[in-house]
């Protein structure tokens, strides 16, 4: 059936064209055919598009008025003369711009001179405020470390065999220098001082008697306080040299007797060139060894 729809369509077509052309012929071959116009012929259709209609005049118009609008009555000569050198000095500066040119960079835009200062503004004042910075850290460690040298603790070498067993030469130790002042020394305490027949020279010792307090060692190496023998056992051997405190010693206000803990070598309050130690003179007590690391350990004073 769609088949002969499809035929019947193609005949009725032809049908069709073939009696409008013989309309046409009859109508050209009356007398009067002059007065009769013919049939406008319809303009073709494409299948899938839309009719093509041409514009009218009253359009064609009306776009070129849009298009090129009429002359203002005053100034249009003037707007496009000054416009020409415009657009020629923005098109050289977006050229020297482009081929970064520096020198108008420079010149014809001073706000980016004076950014550029600015920066270098910003940039002066963080390397001082680092240097300041700096300068303040320094001075702070160093403070800190001459408070902690001079009110805190102090490393000291020892040398000698005085202290043997508890020290011994070529030991590192730090010193103790803020426990006295808020306490006087006590007995045993491991202290040290200046030995002051030569500079820069610090003796170790520990204390025995303290101050108001007699001593006295005998011939057999009893060290007795007050009269009374003084149990201890810091001494590695008996004293051989009870050196000035053959006689009893009575101690003033502010002295301490001191003795090294190898008795019979060691140059201590014994000897007249030590004698009794004064109480302003002690720098502080041995409070850690730190060296060698193998015997890093916390002194022992009671």
């Amino acid at each position: 059936m769609a088949q002969q729809g499809r035929h019947f369509k193609q005949k009725s077509g032809k049908h069709t064209g073939k009696r409008q052309r013989d309309e046409e012929l009859d109508i050209r071959q009356r007398p009067d055919a002059a007065d009769v116009p013919l049939p406008a012929a319809k303009p073709p259709l494409r299948s899938g598009f839309d009719p093509v209609t041409e514009p009218t005049e009253e359009a064609v118009g009306s776009r070129s008025e849009r298009s090129n609008p009429p002359p203002s009555r005053s100034g249009s000569t003037n707007v496009r003369n000054s416009a020409g050198p415009a657009e020629k000095k923005a098109k050289e500066k977006k050229r020297s711009y482009n081929n970064v040119d520096e020198e108008w960079l420079v010149s014809e835009s001073p706000s980016r001179k004076k950014t550029h200062k600015k920066n270098k503004n910003t940039r002066g004042r963080s390397v001082v405020k680092s240097l300041i910075s700096w300068i303040l850290y320094l001075a702070v460690l160093v403070g800190i470390a001459f408070l902690l040298v001079h009110f805190v603790g102090q490393r000291t070498e020892v040398i000698g065999s005085s202290m043997e067993h508890t020290l011994y030469n070529g030991d590192n130790i730090i010193v103790d220098k803020i426990s006295y002042r808020f306490h006087e020394p006590e007995r045993f305490d491991v202290i040290v001082f200046p030995y002051q027949h030569e500079e820069n020279t610090h003796y170790i010792k520990r204390v025995i008697g303290l101050p108001g307090e007699s001593v006295r060692i005998d011939g057999e190496g009893t060290i007795f306080i007050n009269g009374e023998e003084l149990q201890e056992s810091y001494g590695s051997e008996v004293i051989k040299s009870p050196g000035l405190a053959a006689e009893e010693i009575l101690l003033g206000s502010d002295e301490y007797f001191v003795l090294g803990d190898n008795r019979n070598a060691s140059a201590d309050s014994r000897d007249p060139q030590v004698g009794n130690v004064k109480r302003d003179t002690i720098i502080g007590k041995a409070w850690l060894r730190i060296w060698p690391l193998n015997k890093i350990e916390f002194i022992r004073h009671q």
